[in-house]
């Protein structure tokens, strides 16, 4: 073994001990979807290739020829497969995007560094499942229905990954135009009710069961705020017709109430004005006023005679002597 040999395994046995790699965790993915793999170094010194490969621990082979059947993606050659796109750089972003996920890409992908001197390549790698098959699923935050108008979002996804999928959607059997993974409805009608499905365009056995949406009609607004003002203006007639009512009562009961003060007043202190007081304009004083106030009396005099019982005869007075008695005064 040369020196040289000797040195390179010691310096990658060594490097191979460190944490120079964060891959993501596990991922599953459907047949046909897009997965990112997530991917940071530490580089130890200035690197000058990267590589992702598959079925090889260290991404390096002895020949170039044998190099090419496990690496998918090379930065020091342009384009080995369309469908592995390299997002980072040689700087710490290590990043992978696969598109088109096919059963090949059912392995653990790992990534190499190559530096002055010391390459490097973190053999734990990013295992990659591949399902196929399954059935997708439509999932919502939304609870199935909308008012017309509204915005709701329809996720297509699966048991392992749901972003990048290339699905084809479809809305009670008919095929729509949208192939993103999210369908997006804004403004809804009610002609977009419905049941709606997903599956993956390269597989239609993946369909998923129908989600059911329903769009509600919208209350026109005019028509909602006239109802409101023509409820109010009938209420407040209401109320105002009560209070006027309660209003009109109170003053009835409180001026019948005054009516009859007044007139027991009347009847109570009737006689006294009559009997007891001369009138307001008989004065007592003046050229008349001896007169007045005779007159008065004798008024008084005579209505007291007239209501003083009449004094009965006694039974043994006779005519005769009624006459005798009044000739004998008048002979006085």
């Amino acid at each position: 073994m040369s020196v040289g040999l000797l040195l390179f395994l010691l310096l990658t046995g060594s490097a191979s001990q460190l944490q120079l790699v964060n891959y993501p965790e596990p991922t599953c993915a459907a047949r046909g979807s897009t997965v990112t793999l997530p991917c940071f170094f530490k580089p130890q010194a200035l690197v000058l290739r990267t590589l992702w490969c598959i079925k090889h621990e260290i991404c390096q082979g002895t020949k170039p020829s044998q190099s090419v059947t496990h690496v998918v993606y090379d930065s020091n050659i342009t384009k080995i497969n369309s469908r592995y796109d390299y997002l980072g750089d040689l700087k710490g972003n290590c990043t992978l995007r696969i598109r088109d996920i096919q059963q090949g890409d059912n392995e653990i992908f790992r990534f190499r560094m190559e530096t002055i001197g010391k390459p490097f390549t973190q053999r734990s790698g990013v295992k990659v499942t591949v399902v196929e098959g399954e059935p997708m699923r439509v999932l919502s935050v939304d609870p199935g229905w909308a008012r017309e108008g509204e915005a709701v979002t329809l996720n297509c996804t699966s048991r392992c990954s749901f972003l990048g999928l290339d699905v084809m959607w479809r809305r009670n059997g008919g095929e729509l135009p949208e192939t993103g993974p999210a369908l997006r409805l804004s403004n809804l009608t009610a002609g977009e009710t419905g049941g709606y499905t997903c599956a993956l365009r390269r597989d239609p056995k993946t369909r998923s069961p129908p989600f059911n949406l329903t769009v509600e009609p919208r209350l026109n607004d005019s028509s909602a705020l006239s109802g409101i003002s023509v409820s109010l203006w009938a209420a407040l007639v209401a109320v105002f017709v009560i209070a006027a009512a309660i209003v009109v009562i109170l003053f009835l009961v409180k001026r019948r109430r005054r009516q009859r003060t007044l007139h027991a007043g009347k009847e109570g202190s009737g006689h006294e004005n009559v009997y007891d007081e001369p009138p307001p304009h008989a004065s007592r004083s003046g050229p008349y006023g001896q007169e007045v106030g005779q007159a008065a009396e004798e008024v008084n005099y005579a209505a007291v005679q007239f209501q003083s019982k009449p004094t009965s005869r006694p039974a043994a007075e006779t005519d005769e002597d009624v006459v005798y008695s009044a000739v004998t005064k008048t002979l006085a």
